[in-house]
């Protein structure tokens, strides 16, 4: 999902993607961007923290 200071349409079409996805498929992992913030510590760049999120991901796919 996108970051709160995307806006309302952003995040509406977050949703949107996500329901018309999940009727397709048998899982589905949705990451909040804002949760990013808090996956390291404050000094991280924004690049940093998705790149993170994306080993996590992997991790748990190869698992």
């Amino acid at each position: 999902k996108p970051f709160a200071f995307e806006g309302k349409r952003r995040m509406t079409q977050a949703e949107q993607g996500i329901a018309e996805l999940s009727a397709c498929v048998d899982s589905l992992i949705i990451v909040p961007n804002e949760r990013l913030k808090y996956v390291s510590d404050q000094s991280i760049t924004l690049q940093n923290a998705f790149a993170i999120a994306d080993d996590v991901l992997r991790q748990g796919v190869q698992s």
